[in-house]
């Protein structure tokens, strides 16, 4: 009887470590899975940018996220870390565009609080243009959908109503924050920093990072990827 009970127990102890295990099989395959559509979803925002030219890389000044939020709290996307040089405040909303590192639609490359002066650093010129013209610089009002334009009433032509929506498969290159749907049909919340750098002794140059975020908990970053445009080039 006794040896019947010892059995029993190691038995126990046995299956209880296998459930364990394919629980924390399940838990890491889907946290694999979210991972992975979130670099998917980081790498296609990203190849909305290379697509565009230099001057229309810019985020709509105001929809800039108000200070104290999350997206305004994850430093190490706009300022690398600690010892980045130089360290770049958040935005302020009180202070002329062009004379902060990050880059807007009102981005003009003469910022001589920063001793920048670099024109082709600025945003592309607001004229007009066809919708079925696909070079810069920029659409008008009465050229593009109106749930596209940015906050000065343009918009760059590769956006429009399908890609730039609240809930996108490609994300609005204009916008600080907003929801993509995912390959995993998820939605994840993509947040883009751009601001200016310069590698040393160089020229001033737009970082693009891409944070996306755990569709169950926004306050949990899944992927992060940064790319350099040089406006010397492009």
């Amino acid at each position: 009887m006794l040896e019947l009970l010892i059995a029993l127990v190691v038995l126990n102890v046995g299956l209880f470590a296998l459930v364990a295990a394919f629980n924390a099989s399940s838990v890491s395959i889907n946290r694999a899975r979210n991972v992975t559509s979130a670099v998917a979803v980081a790498d296609k925002q990203m190849e909305v940018y290379r697509g565009l030219t230099n001057c229309a890389i810019w985020l709509d000044e105001y929809l800039m996220p108000a200070s104290g939020s999350t997206y305004q709290a994850d430093a190490p996307a706009y300022n690398g870390s600690a010892s980045f040089s130089p360290q770049v405040p958040y935005w302020n909303a009180a202070t002329a565009a062009d004379q902060q590192y990050w880059v807007t639609d009102g981005t003009d490359g003469t910022d001589s609080a920063h001793s920048i002066n670099q024109p082709n650093l600025a945003s592309c010129a607001y004229t007009g243009q066809s919708t079925a013209d696909s070079s810069m610089p920029l659409m008008t009002s009465t050229e593009g959908s109106a749930a596209n334009l940015g906050s000065r009433n343009y918009v760059t032509p590769v956006v429009n109503s399908t890609n730039c929506g609240a809930t996108t498969t490609v994300g609005c290159p204009v916008k600080p924050v907003q929801t993509v749907l995912g390959p995993d049909n998820q939605l994840y919340t993509v947040y883009t920093y751009i601001v200016l750098v310069q590698p040393t002794s160089g020229e001033w140059t737009k970082q693009v990072t891409i944070t996306v975020r755990d569709p169950k908990d926004v306050t949990r970053v899944l992927a992060r990827e940064s790319s350099v445009f040089d406006p010397t080039v492009g």
